[in-house]
C-alpha cells in the first residue's frame, strides 16, 4: 500500500491541530479479526459530542475457508471518520464512528496443490462503536469494535486501547 499520502496527511493533521484550538487526541488499540489486528488514531474534538479521525489500521491475517479451497489475506486501511460521543456520566462514554476507508490487501487462494496471489485495494464504507472510561483528564481505556466493507468481504475487528487527549 502506498503510505506516503496517508502520512502526509495524518502529518498536515497532527501539526494542524493546535492552530485550531480544540482538543487533539491520539489513540492505539489491539485487537483480533482472525489474527492480531492492530489500529493507531489522531483525532480533533470540535466539541464534547464530535470529533473528526483520521486512523491506520492493519487487519493482520484473514483465513476464510471456501468449497474446496482456502482464501488467506493481508489487509491494512486508512480511514477518514466522524465520530459522535454520549456521555453516559462525567467519566464513561458511547461512542459510534462512520466514515470512510482506502484498503489494500494482498490475497492467496489456494486449491489443491496451487496458489493464486490477487492485489487488490479500494475505498469502500466503514463504521464502529465503542465504550470509553476516562482514568485522568488526558487518558481514557477503549473497547471497541470495528467493520470495514473490503469489497465483497465484511471485517470485523474487536479491540481495547488506550486514548491520550492534549
Amino acid at each position: 500500500m502506498k503510505k506516503t499520502p496517508a502520512l502526509l496527511a495524518l502529518s498536515c493533521f497532527v501539526l494542524g491541530a493546535p492552530v485550531m484550538g480544540g482538543d487533539f487526541y491520539m489513540g492505539a488499540g489491539i485487537g483480533e479479526v482472525d489474527d492480531t489486528a492492530f489500529r493507531v488514531a489522531a483525532g480533533y474534538e470540535v466539541n464534547r459530542w464530535f470529533a473528526l479521525e483520521l486512523a491506520y489500521a492493519d487487519l493482520g491475517d484473514i483465513d476464510a475457508p471456501l468449497d474446496g479451497a482456502m482464501s488467506i489475506s493481508e489487509s491494512d486501511l486508512v480511514g477518514a471518520f466522524a465520530v459522535a460521543t454520549f456521555h453516559v456520566t462525567p467519566r464513561a462514554a458511547l461512542f459510534g464512528r462512520a466514515g470512510i476507508a482506502y484498503w489494500d490487501s494482498t490475497r492467496w487462494l489456494i486449491v489443491a496443490d496451487e496458489t493464486i496471489e490477487m492485489n487488490m485495494d479500494g475505498n469502500d464504507f466503514a463504521h464502529g462503536y465503542g465504550f470509553s472510561y476516562d482514568l485522568s483528564r488526558q487518558v481514557s481505556v477503549q473497547l471497541e469494535f470495528d467493520r470495514y466493507e473490503l469489497d465483497d468481504v465484511d471485517v470485523h475487528m474487536k479491540s481495547v486501547g488506550l486514548r491520550v487527549t492534549f
